[in-house]
Order: C-alpha cells, then structure tokens, then sequence
C-alpha cells in the first residue's frame, strides 16, 4: 500500500518479486479512485480514461454505456435484492391478512420491466434465489387484486387502507421499487406514501420502520439470507418474524451439506414465508460493472 487517502483514493504498487511466494505478478500498479455517490462522475471517469474498471453500475445508466464502443458491460444476474418489509409487532402489519393484501398486489414480472429493464428475475416473496444451489421451485402466487381486497375487509378495512413506506433516495432503483408498489396497490384499496429519505437517516433507524424498502446483498447460500433475516431474533430480523416451526426446519436444513437434500426442507421455508407474508420481495437484480 503506497498511498492511502480516504474519500479520494489508495494506491497498490507491485512488491519486490523476490519478496513474493507465487509468480511474478502481471500489474505494476492499481489505484483505487472514490468519484463519489453521483453514478455519472463514474461515468465520466470511465469515458475519460480516468479509470479502467468499476466496481457497480446502476441499471439507468446501462443505456449510456452501451454508447460508449470502448466499453465492455459486464451483467451478472445475482442473488441481490430489495424487500418492502412489514414489521409484524405494528399495526395493522401484525394481521397477516394485510400483509398477504399487500403481496397480492405485485405482478412480479412486470415489476422486473418497470424498475430494472428487464434485466433481473421474478421472484416469489421467499428470498431465496433460483442461483442458490438448494434454491426449491414452489407455486408462484400471481397478482389479485380481488382477493386483496376480500382480506383487507375481513380484517376490518372496508374502506382501504393507507400507509406509509420509507426508503433511500439512492440508489434511485429502490425508490422505484417502492412506486411501482405504490401504483400496483391502489386498485386494491391501498393507498401507500413514499417517503425518500437520505441514506443516513434511514439506515440508522432501518430495524424500526413499520414498513420500510431494504437492499440486500447476494449471498452464496439461501440458508444465510434466511437465518439473518427471519430466524426469532436474528440480528437482521427487520420485520420481526417469529414462527418456531420455521426455526425447527431452519436448524434442520441449516445441518445438511448437499444442497440438492437441503432443498427439500428449503421448500417448506420458502411456502412459510410466503403464507407469513412478512415481505413484498421486487425482483432478484442482475448487477452491472
């Protein structure tokens, strides 16, 4: 590490070869440059020949880069996502039959043209992805709006219901997640606020919001996501699900090596929470560098 300063860049230079334990190295140097949170001075940067390579694109920009001919896009489908989680322990999101309304509301598919380009998967409210290896296929539930409405009056909201979602400003795909689920909501009776908030704001109280947008990173394994996020008192357990069946299955998948005999008890985790409705998950991104 030649050079280190924060919010500007570090600098890696090639060591003495003789002080290596592989063969020689290919690269003399690598400098890391932080352009900062606006995507476009990265785009500037990289049609300048400022730099070479970067690490994260986001989807909007996909189209001016493909203008760019000395540019190669790189597209990865992942197990990265966003969920509009429903807090159980508040109202009216300690009925199961508003959150199941909610869920009911999203066409998937469509949600994956509107906010991602296409350039992602569907995915089916269970946060475990097609790319993990004990990923199960189970019955998707399609959007209906009339039975969102049914739950809805039976839990005492005959007149719809309105609430609020809060989210980050940037990146600006999760606030177009939240919109799209605005819109896809209101033929049931669900009006829902949006509230973009600074990224500062939101992450330090994220765990409390009643109902709140969250990005979440891919992991190699759909077990992680599923301890982390909705195992009793997981330390990411933003919507507050408790189901002691599910912890049972949980340990016991948790305990078997191959994935394709995990999957079997993977299924019944994904159907659970599914019927718990705890989240309205968009879609499953595919990442850009």
């Amino acid at each position: 590490l030649a050079e280190h300063s924060v919010g500007e860049k570090a600098v890696l230079v090639k060591r003495d070869p003789s002080q290596y334990w592989g063969d020689e190295f290919p690269v003399d140097q690598i400098t890391y440059i932080d352009t900062g949170d606006d995507p476009s001075a990265t785009l500037a940067a990289l049609e300048s020949g400022q730099i070479d390579l970067n690490h994260q694109f986001g989807v909007e920009l996909i189209d001016a880069i493909a203008k760019l001919p000395h540019l190669n896009l790189n597209e990865t489908p992942t197990a990265a996502t966003g969920v509009a989680r429903m807090n159980v322990n508040e109202k009216p999101f300690d009925d199961v039959r508003v959150r199941e309304a909610i869920r009911l509301t999203v066409d998937h598919e469509r949600l994956v043209e509107i906010v991602f380009r296409g350039h992602g998967l569907a995915s089916e409210d269970h946060h475990v992805a097609p790319m993990h290896p004990e990923y199960a296929p189970i019955q998707k539930v399609a959007q209906n709006h009339e039975r969102a409405r049914q739950l809805l009056r039976d839990a005492g909201y005959d007149n719809g219901l309105e609430l609020q979602i809060n989210c980050v400003a940037n990146p600006v795909w999760e606030q177009n997640s939240c919109l799209a689920l605005a819109e896809m909501a209101k033929p049931a009776g669900i009006n829902i606020k949006v509230n973009v908030m600074p990224g500062g704001s939101y992450w330090g109280q994220w765990l409390t919001w009643p109902f709140g947008f969250t990005s979440w990173g891919h992991r190699p394994l759909g077990v992680q996501v599923l301890n982390l996020a909705y195992r009793t008192g997981g330390v990411w357990n933003e919507s507050g699900h408790s189901n002691p069946e599910y912890d049972r299955i949980l340990d016991i998948a948790g305990g078997i090596a191959d994935p394709k005999a995990r999957s079997i008890e993977v299924a019944k985790l994904e159907k659970m929470l599914q019927d718990d409705s705890v989240i309205s998950q968009s879609l499953w991104r595919s990442l850009f560098s």
